[in-house]
């Protein structure tokens, strides 16, 4: 098993048929570069001490910084693997594309 440091699951949704699912992790944004990449696109991670929250994407295997409320990503170093800008519209839809098939979702 992988090192996690602070990281720890609280909630896993399997998908039918799969062995992986969505996950949901707490943890301390000093442990960034720990995040698991064990889930499904749509997993979430969420820094306790920051109030930081990031979402997974199998595709490209990179956790995006998730926008707060007035806009802006959280602050803080990020770890490896980790991505601050957030996603375009055309790059959400080429993704969204991807999974569910062409306007399929």
């Amino acid at each position: 098993m992988e090192e996690t440091g602070s990281w720890v699951l609280v909630s896993r949704t399997l998908a039918p048929y799969k062995k992986t699912g969505v996950e949901k992790w707490r943890g301390l944004s000093v442990d960034l570069d720990r995040l698991p990449r064990t889930g499904d696109t749509g997993s979430t991670a969420y820094c306790i001490d920051t109030h930081e929250e990031f979402m997974y994407e199998k595709t490209t295997d990179r956790w995006y910084s998730m926008p707060t409320q007035n806009g802006s990503g959280g602050g803080g170093e990020l770890g490896p693997g980790l991505e601050t800008p957030i996603a375009t519209d055309e790059e959400v839809d080429e993704m969204l594309n991807t999974v569910f098939g062409e306007n399929n979702y």
